[in-house]
């Protein structure tokens, strides 16, 4: 549903929303179509601008998982059992473009890992 990164930390947050079923910390999630699972560890539900750490999330949740660097906008999670496909929206076409050029020659480093954050957190852009 939504990717996001906490500017203190510099941690990323994955919301997602549970169709069915129930995710714990123990739980083995796949990614789309791979064998490998994940572990979500921290499972956490915010509201507003607060967070709070529960046990398990339940169908028709929403909850952010932390630390899960795997997951991108667009991905199906899923316990293996799934049937079916969810069809994500299609991403706008661009509207316009723009070009930045570094200040100084070091901050190249700088505008392209602020550029790659900006990419996973919206696909438009």
């Amino acid at each position: 549903f939504r990717v996001g990164f906490d500017p203190r930390s510099n941690m990323k947050y994955s919301t997602i929303r549970i169709f069915s079923g129930t995710i714990k910390p123990d739980t083995n999630l796949l990614r789309n179509d791979e064998k490998k699972g994940v572990r979500p560890g921290h499972i956490l539900k915010s509201q507003g601008g607060e967070t709070e750490e529960i046990d398990s999330g339940l169908a028709g949740d929403m909850i952010t998982l932390a630390k899960v660097e795997e997951l991108k906008i667009g991905d199906l999670v899923h316990n293996g059992k799934v049937t079916g496909k969810f069809d994500i929206p299609p991403v706008p076409e661009p509207m316009f473009s723009l070009a930045l050029e570094p200040a100084a020659r070091g901050d190249e480093q700088k505008i392209s890992s602020a550029l790659d954050k900006l990419c996973e957190e919206d696909p438009c852009f």
